[in-house]
């Protein structure tokens, strides 16, 4: 079991640290290079089950130990050890993980060895690349492998050899007048991979936008994306029914100081077998309402059964639970909506088979050779080349690629260019990058004199992209961009003057044989009032491009006038107030539409006082006209199917209009120093890309209570009531939770709770639960305790069941990280409805050794 080194690492360490003050000099040594260098954090725990089970034994095996209730031995939690420079040379980062409610990325280990110029790493590394000298020969990528490194005066070299643990692409999204959410075409998408530019201009995760991994989604901070604008977001994605196949590489530099660097890259990627087509099974606590979606990890293959289950229980599509859909009405698989309130106290169960994935369309290598000369200390010149080769018998390519770049500055001026010559038939490894293939010319100006920049810019490309055919022939396809843009910004030297800039673009393109061309001008400012601080932008975009009719195409001129303003004030006394809102207006021809983006906000939080809330509301319609037809500015074209990255196909999930609105009140009042009262109201509607379509309306009121003696009341009622549109199924459910706990002075301590749900009579699947569990433990010494456990529940109306359990365990401490626990427990669950399946009886013996870290 995986879990075997790191327990006992942990096991070791934690007795040695106990021991540390009375051993000999030796462990004195031990604590300092080894112990201290060491974080241990995470829980862990290995278990060994002996059941006797009748009845339905699969739902026995989905609902218990983190649906591995079939097994005898079992391994779950997560452990995370980190070393830095542990004995002065190693460094390691370890996390051991097979809970099934956890991320599928978080499991890795990367062990590394660093000491007079070598380097040595093995394991699981996200971002892990080689020198990178040569512009048409990088590798910057999620490696499960080995590197190897030296480095020492002017020379270096680095190499590697890993599995192609996933697949990098890089995908264009024409904006739909609305933040998002945009669909990037992928799930899964490894954590902090991606790259994104919104009309080539970089945007920086947390400040410009936000992204969910798993289900692959972006949305905009405080700008709507424009239908004129485009985005563009390179990537990394984990498969599951894919080929790995295998990398291996090495770059290798000499800098002769004052006549150059000069630098070496071979790369080479092979494809895999195949693994055939395996399903997965996901574990979700139940989320309450019903406009919380069970977010799937992969992408599901659509002609194998999805399988749906609550507490064993199979559900029925479009009656239990219903599918996300796009602008247009096409389901989305990855994301599942249960049509009733599910309480955090059940468990669903979804199997699947993930979508295949194939992360290259044949084997790949790349050899290169650059030249970087400084001119001085003022700039440089670099050339770089690249012959690049792909092999797989039916559309085989090899072709050579050249670049020129360098800058150089001079007085208050800094001239750069790049040109480059990336033919059609190039490709290299797939890796994240914004590289395509193409005949470019880049060039730009900038002068900076005290409190004024200016800057000039222009890029003419010539893009190339391959697509293939129905009938299996690779197609050529070519098309042409230009961009030219200036500006001026001014930084005030106090921070009462005003922060402004003027800037203009204007983007020319030929994209399947139509001709776009775009105006656009941007005037931003900014500047703080005292506690007020205000953010502007005015934008106008101007153009005519080609708009699609059924078969017909024609020009149409386009114009755009949007306003965004960001704004918060925050007094002495703990109010805050903020707004963000965008306001557009947009006109393609003779049609035109508006569309809006507004957050207010206010909170009062004072220092001190019985009384504070916070409270929110957000309005987004992307509009009638969410998007401009084929209107294409250029910035996005080449990238999908171009020589740089995978050709896989993504999902091709449609943006379009969306309507948004959230309302959020959340009071909190102190009667005295030991109870509290605690308020909440929630109104939502969605309709439209990637949303819940559904209409949401919650209100709750709780309190807490401290009676004194370590012991602690709490208390809440929740009304929630939601309708999906375009569908039958609506849900209205009240719920109430009741606790009661205490760890007074002695031995004893326990804890007792009630919980229950009523749906209302608008329910269209009326489903009634009642639940209470209770937990009474005494502590025998510091070392060991014995405590008692049970639960009882039961729904009635819609798929009735019972359920109960009694448990006895025995807890004792080996160390204080460590504990081995021994226990009884018996489980019967009942389906009040003979039809029904999951039913079952348990009972027996568990022994777990546990491991505690904290974190």
């Amino acid at each position: 079991m995986v879990i075997g080194k790191g327990a006992v690492v942990g096991f070791l360490l934690a007795g040695a640290s106990a021991a540390h003050a009375t051993m000999p000099p030796i462990f004195d040594w031990f604590d300092k290079e080894i112990w201290r260098r060491i974080d241990i954090t995470g829980r862990r725990s290995l278990g060994y089950h002996r059941h006797a089970v009748t009845g339905d034994r699969d739902a026995f095996e989905s609902y218990n130990y983190y649906g591995e209730g079939g097994k005898t031995f079992t391994d779950t939690g997560q452990v995370t050890l980190v070393g830095n420079k542990v004995l002065g040379i190693f460094n390691f980062n370890m996390t051991l993980t097979d809970n099934r409610y956890n991320d599928p990325q978080s499991k890795r280990i990367w062990l590394s060895y660093a000491k007079s110029g070598f380097e040595l790493g093995y394991g699981d590394l996200t971002s892990v690349s080689l020198l990178n000298t040569n512009d048409f020969a990088r590798y910057t990528k999620t490696l499960s492998g080995a590197t190897a490194g030296y480095k020492k005066g002017r020379f270096a070299i680095k190499a590697l050899r890993t599995e192609a643990k996933s697949s990098a692409r890089t995908r264009s999204i024409q904006g739909s007048n609305s933040v998002g959410p945009y669909y990037i075409g992928d799930s899964q998408i490894v954590n902090d991979s991606e790259e994104v530019k919104v009309d080539g201009i970089d945007m920086k995760q947390g400040l410009d936008y936000t992204i969910n991994y798993q289900i692959g989604t972006i949305n905009f901070v405080s700008k709507m994306i424009a239908p004129t604008s485009t985005i563009v977001v390179s990537y990394e994605t984990l498969g599951f029914n894919h080929s790995s196949g295998t990398v291996q590489g090495a770059g290798m530099s000499y800098d002769m100081g004052q006549y150059g660097r000069v630098g070496f890259t071979a790369i080479e990627q092979k494809t895999g077998g195949g693994t055939g087509l395996n399903s997965t099974t996901q574990l979700f606590q139940g989320q309450g309402s019903p406009d919380s979606p069970y977010l799937l990890d992969f992408e599901p293959l659509t002609t194998r059964p999805i399988i749906v289950k609550v507490n064993g229980v199979i559900q029925v599509p479009n009656v239990d639970y219903i599918f996300g859909q796009d602008s247009k009405g096409n389901p989305i698989y990855a994301l599942i909506y249960m049509t009733r309130a599910i309480p955090s106290t059940l468990e669903v169960q979804i199997t699947y088979t993930p979508k295949p994935v194939q992360t290259i369309d044949g084997d790949r290598r790349v050899i290169g050779v650059d030249y970087r000369l400084p001119l001085g200390k003022k700039g440089f010149l670099q050339y770089s080349q690249a012959t690049g080769e792909l092999s797989n018998g039916i559309n085989p390519l090899k072709g050579t690629a050249r670049g020129v770049k360098g800058e150089y500055s001079f007085g208050d001026f800094k001239l750069r260019g790049n040109l480059r010559n990336v033919p059609d038939d190039f490709v290299t490894v797939e890796s994240r990058s914004f590289n395509r293939n193409e005949k470019a010319l880049d060039l730009g100006l900038d002068y900076k004199k005290k409190n004024y920049t200016w800057g000039l810019s222009s890029t003419t490309s010539e893009i190339t992209y391959r697509t293939v055919s129905s009938n299996n022939e690779m197609v050529v396809n070519e098309s042409k961009y230009a961009n030219q843009r200036a500006y001026v910004t001014f930084t005030p030297p106090t921070s009462k003057g005003i922060t402004w800039s003027l800037e203009h673009n204007r983007s020319q393109s030929n994209y399947a044989s139509n001709d776009t061309r775009l105006d656009s001008t941007t005037l931003s400012m900014s500047k703080s009032f005292g506690h007020l601080n205000t953010r502007l932008a005015l934008e106008r975009q101007s153009g005519v491009g080609p708009v699609i009719d059924g078969t017909s195409v024609s020009q149409e001129s386009l114009e755009l006038n949007a306003i965004r303003l960001i704004a918060d004030y925050t007094t002495s006394s703990g109010w805050f107030f903020g707004t963000r809102t965008s306001l557009s207006s947009t006109k393609l021809g003779s049609e035109s539409g508006k569309g809006n983006d507004i957050t207010l906000s206010t909170s009062y939080k004072p220092g001190s006082g019985p009384f504070d809330f916070d409270a929110s509301y957000t309005m987004s319609d992307s509009g009638s006209l969410s998007t401009a037809g084929s209107f294409n500015n250029g910035t996005g074209i080449g990238y999908n199917g171009s020589g740089f990255s995978s050709s896989a196909s993504s999902s091709s999930y449609i943006s379009g209009a969306s309507d948004y609105r959230l309302l959020t009140f959340n009071p909190n009042y102190r009667l005295s120093s030991k109870l509290s009262l605690n308020g909440r109201y929630y109104q939502s509607s969605s309709s439209g890309g990637y949303n819940s379509n559904s209409e949401t309306n919650a209100f709750g009121l709780g309190f807490t209570w401290d009676l004194g003696g370590n012991t602690l009341l709490t208390s809440s009622v929740d009304r929630t009531s939601t309708k999906f549109y375009g569908a039958t199924a609506r849900s209205e459910a009240t719920s109430l939770d009741f606790g009661l706990m205490g760890n007074p002075r002695g031995p004893w301590s326990y804890r007792l709770g009630l919980t229950s749900l009523i749906s209302g009579q608008q329910t269209t699947y009326s489903q009634d639960s009642y639940g209470v569990d209770g937990f009474l433990r005494f502590k025998i010494n510091p070392r060991s305790n014995a405590s008692f456990q049970f639960n009882v529940g039961r729904t009635s109306g819609y798929l009735p069941q019972s359920e109960s359990f009694v448990g006895m365990f025995y807890e004792y401490q080996l160390y204080r990280n460590v504990a081995l626990v021994g226990s009884y427990k018996m489980r019967r669950v009942l389906n009040n409805d003979s039809s029904l399946s999951g039913a079952y009886r348990s009972n027996g013996f568990d022994l777990e050794l546990n491991f505690n870290f904290g974190g």
